[in-house]
């Protein structure tokens, strides 16, 4: 019987075959994800934290590292998820400006599928799986925000971390894989869980007595895991991180049912886009597609997927043992249940294991969103996810192999993954134009609604009436507060409206309420108006302003308020007074032309559209 020494990181990485490999994964995400990226602006969250990154300092830097590291809720109890983004979208405007912030969120994410391909070389010896896992984790249809800044170098990180303490746990190098993992709690939580299971990666998988092992490895890895949690929980809060400090039935709620529809959803994306990109994808892709589909087929048979046979799930500890012969019996006595399955396809069902349990683990810490979500920036709940999911589908593929070998199909089930993948290829381009005209939008709107406010002063409050607006928010069965029309697209475009304008000029320091702009929801006649029929600010945006201003809604002078209507497919300035009910309210009276004559920020040359680019329709017609 022949021993195969598991691979380690620094004997995989040597291999020329690895670095092939490597600009394989690079060119996928690539083309996946980013190929549009001098397209992209910000989108969402990124206007909280991008925005303001791109005018600080050096100095500026390390004042907020300091300020995230000792006031835990104000980065909600994940220091290292805010100072990341700062940092990193900082440092690549000051490199070549925001083009290569998404330089830096593409190097991440082909660092993690680099990093994963690594490991599943290492866990089952076999080239053509762990290709197929590392471009399915590439091609990952479930989450739409890969393209997303505050995802790329926020969220992508924590993965790179779980990855890494993956890799240092199978290499004996527990102690340095604990402090690697709490890094990840300090970054995004929701891959923690996905670690409890390293034990597993390791365990004698043939042998009769392979659960007393486990158990023996388990107890101490999840007490030294609950450990980290407990001592997170307890210092968030201490600082008042509101998921903490208020637990509430939807919270619970989410933490038990994630867990069971996430992973449902995820896998049916598998099915569902690959479908959808097929109905929908522009001719013009189809001249990228086709090489890509050329170039994929002719390197999986080159390196004979067809011919994908047997996984090693020998481990170190097998290689330890005193004699073959031992190693030989062990493995005859097998657990019942896998006598059960075919000899053919009984080594894959350590993977198939692994990517459920991996799979369901993903879900426990998503708190913010539900599983259910298929489109926009909830789809962040199925960031972790990407691991197990991926290896269920290699494991998939392999069983599929396997019986086209039987019936001498090996290139026609070459080509058909090719095809399949190609497509999820194509899904991620179908989102990169969700991407392109959610920026788009944006930038035609501020263009055109900045021109009608040249005289926004202190205290000045924009209203935004949204019969006009697209609503891009899902699920929106569950929301009382629709605004607008439904849209399926995968990135919002006219929302978080209220953090933009004070980000785009240089308003004077001492003013204590500078211009801001609120978009109205759907019933706002109805809460614009205070009990003493005064005017009050009112959005969809209120947590916002709750954060900012610290009220969701203040008290305000008709006179200081501009009117910007929607209506007809044509963004206006109101000029007559507004009315309520039997109240007349007298609106702020432009006093200026022109655009506004404060300085600009950074992101103002990216927003900002010349008066010589063709105009762009944002509005419902």
């Amino acid at each position: 019987m022949s021993i195969n020494i598991p691979y380690t990181f620094s004997s995989t990485i040597k291999e020329q075959k690895s670095i092939q490999i490597l600009i394989l994964l690079a060119i996928t995400t690539w083309i996946s994800h980013f190929l549009y990226h001098t397209e992209f602006g910000l989108y969402e969250d990124d206007w909280y934290r991008i925005a303001p990154a791109l005018s600080m300092t050096f100095s500026d830097l390390g004042n907020l590292i300091i300020n995230n590291l000792t006031d835990l809720g104000a980065s909600q109890g994940r220091p290292l998820h805010p100072i990341l983004i700062y940092c990193l979208s900082s440092i690549a405007y000051k490199l070549g400006g925001l083009s290569i912030a998404y330089w830096f969120g593409a190097i991440i994410f082909t660092t993690n599928a680099f990093l994963f391909y690594i490991l599943l070389r290492c866990l089952f010896q076999n080239q053509g799986f762990a290709i197929l896992g590392a471009l399915t984790f590439c091609l990952f249809p479930a989450d739409t925000t890969q393209p997303f800044l505050t995802h790329s170098l926020g969220v992508q990180t924590s993965l790179t971390l779980l990855l890494i303490a993956i890799h240092c746990y199978i290499s004996q190098k527990k102690y340095i894989s604990y402090g690697v993992i709490f890094l990840s709690l300090m970054c995004y939580e929701t891959v923690f869980p996905i670690f409890s299971i390293a034990p597993l990666l390791q365990h004698k998988w043939h042998k009769d007595k392979w659960h007393k092992d486990v158990i023996k490895k388990m107890l101490p890895h999840l007490l030294i895991m609950g450990m980290m949690v407990v001592g997170v929980v307890i210092i968030r809060r201490i600082f008042g991180e509101g998921n903490i400090t208020k637990p509430n039935p939807h919270l619970i709620l989410l933490f038990l049912s994630n867990p069971i529809i996430g992973p449902i959803t995820a896998m049916a994306m598998f099915l569902y886009r690959p479908i959808t990109a097929l109905m929908s994808l522009p001719k013009e892709f189809w001249g990228l597609l086709f090489p890509y589909f050329g170039g994929l087929a002719w390197l999986l048979n080159r390196e004979r997927l067809s011919s994908l046979s047997s996984l090693s799930v020998m481990t170190r500890e097998d290689i330890e043992d005193k004699s073959i012969e031992h190693t030989q019996e062990a493995s005859n006595q097998e657990a019942w249940w896998l006598s059960k399955i075919p000899e053919g396809f009984r080594d894959l069902t350590k993977p198939i294991l692994l990517g459920l349990m991996m799979l369901v683990l993903a879900y426990p810490f998503t708190l913010t969103t539900t599983g259910l979500s298929v489109s926009g920036r909830g789809t962040r709940v199925h960031a972790a996810a990407v691991l197990g999911a991926s290896i269920l589908i290699a494991s998939l593929g392999s069983i599929v192999i396997r019986l086209a070998n039987n019936y001498g199909r090996q290139r026609l089930v070459v080509l058909g993954i090719s095809g399949y993948l190609t497509l999820l290829l194509g899904f991620g381009l179908t989102v990169q134009q969700d991407y392109r005209m959610s920026w788009q939008h944006q930038q035609a709107f501020w263009t055109e609604a900045i021109a009608l406010m040249p005289d926004i002063t202190n205290e000045t409050v924009v209203f935004l009436e949204p019969t006009g607006l697209r609503d891009t928010r899902q699920l929106l069965f569950l929301r009382k507060d629709l605004t607008g029309i439904p849209d399926s697209r995968q990135i919002k475009s006219l929302d978080f409206l209220y953090l933009v304008l004070p980000l785009i000029y240089n308003f004077p320091q001492q003013w204590q309420h500078p211009p801001r702009v609120y978009r109205l929801p759907k019933n706002w006649t109805e809460s614009i108006l205070t009990a003493d029929n005064f005017l009050q600010t009112t959005s969809t945006e209120e947590d916002w302003s709750n954060l900012v201003e610290g009220t969701p809604r203040r008290k305000i002078k008709s006179s200081d308020v501009i009117f910007l209507e929607t209506s007809n497919g044509k963004l206006t300035r109101r000029k007559e007074p507004l009315v309520l009910g039997e109240k007349i309210f007298k609106l702020k009276e432009q006093s200026a032309s022109g655009l506004p004559t404060f300085g600009k920020t950074p992101i103002y040359s990216y927003l900002i559209r010349q008066p010589n680019e063709p105009p762009i329709s944002y509005l419902l017609q």
